[in-house]
């Protein structure tokens, strides 16, 4: 099983693994049950607001032979 970590912008952080699935280039869904979304918006430069967002999932589509081919599908 292979493991990605994927980081967007410098709000969300999605942390676990996905999970392949069996095609000629390599599928990866999202593994809800070890994964999660977080984030952090600055306030004032003195502090920190956290969040969490229950509901999401991700499909990545990975080839290296052919990058045309890549694609990420990523829904909150």
């Amino acid at each position: 099983m292979k493991k990605i970590s994927l980081l967007s912008g410098l709000f969300l952080l999605i942390g676990s693994g996905l999970v392949p699935l069996a095609t000629a280039s390599e599928r990866y869904a999202l593994d809800g049950v070890h994964s999660n979304v977080l984030f952090k918006i600055g306030h004032s430069e003195m502090s920190y607001f956290f969040g969490r967002f229950n509901d999401f999932s991700a499909d990545i589509q990975w080839d290296e032979e052919n990058a045309a081919n890549n694609s990420i599908s990523f829904t909150i």
